[in-house]
């Protein structure tokens, strides 16, 4: 009796130790996290004084501050996606999907009128702006869930980097200026905003009003987003004459050095190095275009003499040269589509 008395006694010491144990770490856990929490409250002190010296009112840091909340290091990601990382042709194969073309050309139909009207203000062809819509949004799907304001100034703190803190004070000022409210001001866990997956920055710098309703619509507005597309690349020296480049081939039995494919040559200097079209045929007769050889990595078998607009579509934030493909292919596809419903609609009106 008295040893099962002993061992219910220590038995209940160990329990009370082990709960003493776990509320001390409780307790130091906890302190752990209030100094983060009150540390990244300073730096956000620092940043936002930063803010107003730079033009800010007070009245909009007074908003931000109340909304800010602190992303621990777990809940954002630094690691940029690399898209070379995989085979050229299964990332194609993804981003050419069917379904996706569909959809761009139902957006086509419905919102043909206001693409017209928007290629024609920014001089760019609207094909290209679905394309690169439809590839950045995945065709829609796209959905942002936290502040950007709060994972940005988060990102900063942790990083102590200056292009963190340049993208915050950008979303300040975007909300200083009144292009979005704070409750729409939203991004994915990374920072990046809207349809588009655009930076604070590049918002700010690029972001539309084309339905001039007041509100610089990433987020919601289709128009908004086909405006910002369009005036960046118009920005960026868009040349609406022209395409993107072409697919072609060469010879199998090569001679000239691998340094004669460098730099940028006219089609008949192309030409004389057995550079053809895909199809066999000679290269066209435009003295006017300069074009660039080029061979993704990780292809095989594929390669492709780009233009001035290539070059200006892979300017885009986190785009190589995968992306930029697969933008400029998806435009192909969807400029055959186009056609067939034009000549679909063109053969009801004549009947």
């Amino acid at each position: 009796m008295l040893n099962l008395l002993y061992m219910d006694g220590l038995y209940m010491a160990v329990i009370r130790t082990i709960r003493s144990g776990l509320f001390c770490t409780s307790l130091l856990l906890a302190h752990s996290l209030s100094a983060e929490e009150q540390s990244f409250r300073q730096y956000a002190d620092s940043i936002n004084q930063e803010a107003i010296q730079l033009g800010v009112t007070e009245q909009t840091i007074s908003i931000i501050e109340e909304k800010l909340k602190y992303f621990r290091k777990k809940v954002i990601n630094n690691n940029a996606d690399s898209s070379s990382e995989v085979h050229f042709e299964d990332f194609l194969t993804k981003s050419l999907a069917d379904e996706k073309v569909d959809k761009l050309l139902n957006l086509f139909i419905t919102y043909h009128q206001q693409l017209t009207e928007i290629g024609e203000h920014y001089q760019v062809q609207p094909r290209f702006i679905l394309a690169l819509w439809g590839e950045l949004s995945n065709a829609g799907t796209s959905l942002d869930s936290f502040s950007v304001l709060s994972v940005m100034l988060s990102k900063a703190f942790i990083s102590q980097s200056d292009f963190d803190r340049n993208q915050y004070l950008a979303a300040a000022e975007a909300l200083n200026r009144n292009m979005v409210s704070i409750e729409e001001l939203n991004s994915d866990h990374n920072g990046l905003m809207g349809q588009l997956k655009i930076s604070p920055k590049f918002f700010e710098k690029y972001g539309q009003d084309w339905d001039s309703d007041g509100k610089f619509d990433i987020w919601h507005n289709k128009l908004d987003s086909f405006a910002t597309i369009a005036y960046f690349l118009q920005q960026s020296g868009w040349d609406n004459s022209l395409t993107w480049g072409r697919q072609v081939k060469i010879k199998s039995n090569l001679t000239e050095p691998k340094d004669s494919y460098l730099g940028t040559k006219s089609f008949a200097q192309w030409g004389k190095l057995g550079v053809t079209k895909f199809t066999g045929s000679p290269l066209p007769n435009r003295p006017d275009v300069l074009a660039t050889f080029l061979t993704p990595a990780n292809t095989k078998d594929r390669h492709f003499l780009i233009y001035k607009n290539y070059k200006i579509i892979k300017t885009w934030p986190n785009f190589d040269d995968y992306k930029s493909l697969s933008v400029l292919f998806l435009s192909e596809r969807l400029n055959a589509s186009i056609k067939k419903w034009r000549s679909k609609q063109q053969l009801q009106t004549e009947t």
